[in-house]
């Protein structure tokens, strides 16, 4: 039903789940997949990232490690990366980035900081394996656990849609671009 952005910021200046009858109700806890566990990222985590990287962004590792400086770490609205990998056993088979954003919104305005979903990657021989069911699980309950009330996906692929909608998310539906320009413009 969310058919434009206008009804993004209503969804999210009303704060739905501020009233009891409002909440989703809660998920019983799911059982991890034996051997696969998710943690959020730190700096011990680096080298592993390296090789995975390569599958998202470039084959450069230095390019990857510059972007992902810029993307997580020095992002003017974050505190730390909230990155989260899959590992099985001593192996990183996944990963999921959620970058900070400042929106403005409302009226009068305000800003809200919302978490971005994206840089989304499986290691090639563990896809199809339910990997991103436990990835992206392990890491909402994460970040629900550290307060993070929304988070954005802008630009899932036609796959990671299909699953985050069957995961609960919900839909804002398809944005066409948008532009300003003056009457004397439009008229030409």
């Amino acid at each position: 039903n969310w058919h434009s952005m206008r009804l993004i910021v209503e969804f999210i200046e009303n704060r739905p789940g501020e009233t009891a009858g409002d909440q989703m109700p809660a998920k019983p806890p799911r059982r991890r997949a034996m051997g696969l566990r998710v943690v959020r990222y730190s700096a011990e985590h680096e080298d592993a990232i390296g090789s995975l990287e390569t599958g998202l962004w470039s084959p450069s590792r230095e390019l990857n490690r510059r972007y992902f400086d810029w993307k997580y770490r020095t992002n003017p609205y974050a505190r730390e990366p909230s990155l989260y990998l899959a590992f099985d056993g001593p192996e990183l088979v996944g990963m999921r980035g959620f970058y900070p954003s400042r929106w403005q919104v409302g009226q009068p305005s305000r800003f809200e900081d919302l978490l971005v979903a994206d840089d989304l990657v499986v290691r090639q021989d563990r896809r199809n394996e339910g990997v991103v069911t436990e990835l992206m699980e392990g890491a909402l309950d994460d970040l629900h656990r550290r307060g993070v009330e929304y988070v954005l996906n802008l630009s899932a692929g036609h796959l990671t849609m299909l699953a985050s909608l069957a995961m609960g998310w919900r839909s804002a539906g398809h944005l066409e671009p948008v532009g300003r320009s003056s009457r004397s413009h439009a008229m030409l």
